[in-house]
Order: structure tokens, then C-alpha cells, then sequence
């Protein structure tokens, strides 16, 4: 029997908002250079700047990682250097997938329900819905699968698949 093995990596593709980093920093710098030069009253402003410009650079520059083998889809999520496992889930607990906004969710409107977002919304693809049982209730993933790997999920759980 052949495994079946795919790996998807998903980007968050560089927005407008990319430059607000840029331009903290140089704003930063600035009030750095007026806190020397003149008045050190701007010590305030050149902090709140820096402590600004390191959040903001911490939250961009993620994806997500799609790893499906023979049946079990684990996804972490890589920023920077570092990787973190978001889950690991069984095809076979999976009740049903369809695109993000389909009305055939609205049953699990009332339903105890986690959500994780593994999706970027940034990537061209279309963000499906995955509802998967579980112990206390249901879990709501939501992924942009590749054409591949929507292909392998439609040979494994062809009648989870909704449209």
C-alpha cells in the first residue's frame, strides 16, 4: 500500500500595512536622535515608539503548514525561527468540509463549537471550513487547501466534502 504524503505551506502575503514597521522604526530613530541632540523629555516618545515597532514586527512574517499523511492532518503555524504545532487531526473524525461562508455551516451555528483559523486570507485560495467531533463537542478549522491537497481529501472522505 502506497502512503499518501503532501506538505502545503501557507503565506501571509505582504500587505499595504508592511510599511507601518518600516515606518515605526524610522520614527524611532528619530525621536532617538532629538532625545540626544535636544530634549530629553522625547525619552517617552522614542520608548513607546520602540516598544510599537517590536510588536508590530513580531506579528508579520507567519505561515501556516499543512502536512497530511495517510489520513492524519497536523498544522503548525512558522514565525520567524520558530514553529508551533496548531493540531493534529484524523480524516476519520472529520464530519464535514465546505467553503467558509456556505449556508451548510449554519447547523453548527448553536452547536459548542473551538475554532482555530489556520488560514492566511491572503493567499488566493478559497478558506474551507473543516468541522471535525470531538470530545466536549466540535472543532471548526478553517484552511486554504491547495488544489492537491483538496484532491487527496476528496479520495479520503469523498462524501465529507460538501459544495
Amino acid at each position: 500500500m502506497q502512503d499518501l504524503y503532501l506538505e502545503q505551506i501557507v503565506k501571509a502575503n505582504r500587505t499595504k500595512g508592511a510599511m507601518v514597521p518600516r515606518i515605526l522604526f524610522a520614527v524611532t530613530v528619530f525621536f532617538a536622535a532629538v532625545t540626544l541632540l535636544i530634549d530629553l523629555r522625547c525619552i517617552v516618545l522614542a520608548v513607546a515608539a520602540g516598544v510599537i515597532t517590536y510588536l508590530m514586527n513580531s506579528r508579520r512574517g507567519y505561515e501556516y503548514e499543512y502536512l497530511y499523511v495517510n489520513g492524519e492532518l497536523d498544522i503548525d503555524v512558522v514565525k520567524a525561527s520558530r514553529r508551533k504545532r496548531l493540531g493534529s487531526f484524523q480524516m476519520e473524525e472529520l464530519v464535514c468540509m465546505t467553503l467558509k461562508d456556505s449556508p451548510r455551516l449554519e447547523g453548527y451555528k448553536g452547536q459548542a463549537m473551538k475554532n482555530l483559523d489556520a488560514s492566511t486570507g491572503a493567499s488566493g485560495n478559497p478558506i474551507y471550513a473543516m468541522i471535525f467531533k470531538q470530545n466536549q463537542g466540535y472543532l471548526q478549522l478553517l484552511v486554504e487547501p491547495e488544489e492537491e491537497l483538496m484532491k487527496i481529501f476528496q479520495t479520503t472522505v469523498p462524501n465529507k466534502i460538501l459544495n
